[in-house]
């Protein structure tokens, strides 16, 4: 009889264990757990940069918590949030709806370090005046989606409490680890105090209507910032976007104001498509290596429009002041340090500056595609291309068309290694603001026109049209110069 129970006790075992492993194969991620195949995995979703989930701004609420904000507290419908003491806290894998107001309060997530947490702002207005409005403490990855047709505001105060800076929470919205922000809703973040978005993993941003202001950086990420399908538009006092790792720009809009550096990366830039508009910075895109293969990109600056720095380790600035330090930061060579243009867009305007460039390289500047424009002042020690010659660094051009007007003192030509032929033309005299450059060729084709915005005394010129022994027809407002080049590089 006592072998009859047994076996029945066993069975009754073996009966719940499989009920809970099939309850947890298919609530496992509500609960924390991390299946094989998630959807978070680069390649999922057809790139080499965003995955499935990043991308998913519409993912199904049925079965989601639902938060709704009402002043100092909130009511919640569902499992895996609490609030306490004007705060709402987040600890569990899954999905979570905010709605309503919350004043002078923060939503923190502080789940395993496993877990992901998805998170709908669905008409929420967060103000919290020493601290962020939203704290990722701790997640495996935290995915902030604005829904669609919402309006969703963030805003912190003008001072954040000495506990908030003791653990690096400096901006309105502070991530310990990765954060993804998509949908289709639109978000407002007004920062008073230091940063807007700072974020200590990678920052990915494909989609909304999102708007940043800061004092200080807008957006600061410690590893990379990733962009694509989003308008985005950026006021900060100092950085627009300082990151530590890479900045890829994929497609969307993205507008920034910026007081210092409109992007910062301590490594990489890459622009492979969409619109980056820099209305005024110090410098315009600063990092080690800037790469652009498509995209419509406009740079205003007061420094260099594109700077690739050449050196790795810290770096010391703000404000516009951009100083070296030669016990901290190492010059890299040539070959590491780069410009490089196959694609898109670009065109940079200075008019201010003194002893600026237009496109500035310590090491390569290489052009093989794209529109490449730039206007400097007519002001002493600019000029359009400055690379690192001394270093070892070369500026080859190989196709693409370019105009740059800069002033004659300082001007650079392209290296005979390049493979399509350039002219460097020097007009001592300048030549006024708005003047129409023309370019022909001996048969009177129009090959270049363009209007020139800024005064200059010296213009870089080549297309695909140009070459080698042809003689050519420059033609600058009322004067004219007949050109033959007799080298690659004609100066």
């Amino acid at each position: 009889m006592s072998t009859h129970k047994n076996i029945d006790r066993i069975c009754v075992a073996v009966l719940v264990f499989t009920l809970l492993l099939t309850i947890l194969f298919m609530n496992g991620s509500r609960f924390g757990l991390k299946p094989t195949d998630d959807g978070d995995t680069v390649g999922d979703a057809g790139s080499d940069w965003f995955t499935a989930n990043d991308m998913d701004g519409a993912w199904d609420v049925s079965g989601a918590t639902q938060i709704l904000l009402h002043g100092d507290d909130a009511s919640i419908s569902g499992q895996g949030a609490y609030a306490y003491n004007g705060d709402v806290f987040i600890t569990n894998a899954g999905w979570y709806v905010l709605s309503g107001t919350l004043d002078n309060g923060s939503v923190i997530v502080d789940t395993y370090s496993s877990s992901k947490v998805w998170l709908m702002l669905d008409g929420a207005d967060i103000s919290c005046q020493g601290d962020a409005c939203l704290q990722v403490l701790q997640a495996n990855k935290v995915f902030l989606t604005l829904a669609e047709g919402s309006e969703n505001v963030f805003s912190s105060g003008e001072d954040f409490s000495e506990e908030a800076l003791a653990a690096g929470r400096d901006g309105a919205i502070f991530a310990s680890d990765d954060l993804t922000i998509n949908g289709s809703g639109s978000l407002i973040l007004v920062s008073s105090c230091l940063n807007g978005i700072t974020a200590k993993d990678d920052l990915v941003i494909t989609g909304g209507t999102i708007s940043v202001t800061a004092p200080h950086h807008a957006i600061k990420v410690n590893e990379s910032f990733l962009f694509t399908g989003a308008e985005m538009s950026l006021t900060a006092g100092a950085d627009g976007i300082h990151a530590g790792g890479e900045v890829l720009l994929q497609d969307g809009s993205l507008t920034l104001s910026a007081g210092d550096d409109g992007i910062h990366s301590d490594t990489a830039v890459r622009i492979l498509g969409g619109t980056l508009n820099i209305t005024e910075s110090y410098e315009g895109i600063e990092a080690i290596t800037v790469e652009m293969t498509g995209g419509e990109v406009t740079v205003v600056s007061r420094d260099d429009g594109i700077n690739a720095n050449g050196y790795t380790g810290d770096f010391f600035g703000g404000g516009g002041q951009s100083q070296d330090s030669d016990a901290s930061r190492t010059l890299l060579t040539a070959t590491e340090t780069y410009v490089r243009i196959s694609g898109g867009n670009l065109t940079i305007f200075n008019e201010t500056g003194q002893d600026a460039d237009g496109i500035d390289s310590n090491g390569c500047i290489f052009i093989t595609g794209g529109n490449v424009r730039v206007y400097l002042a007519n002001s002493s020690g600019n000029s359009a291309l400055d690379y690192g010659s001394e270093n070892g660094g070369v500026a080859e051009i190989s196709g693409g068309t370019l105009i740059a007007c800069g002033n004659y003192t300082m001007a650079e030509a392209f290296d005979a290694s390049s493979t399509q032929c350039s002219i460097l033309y020097n007009i001592s005299s300048g030549v006024a603001a708005g003047t129409v450059l023309q370019l022909l060729d001996a048969e009177g084709n129009l090959l270049l026109q363009q209007e020139v915005p800024l005064g200059f005394s010296s213009v870089l010129l080549s297309c695909p049209e140009l070459a080698q022994g042809a003689t050519y027809q420059l033609i600058l407002g009322d004067s004219s110069e007949e050109i033959t080049l007799e080298e690659v590089s004609a100066a």
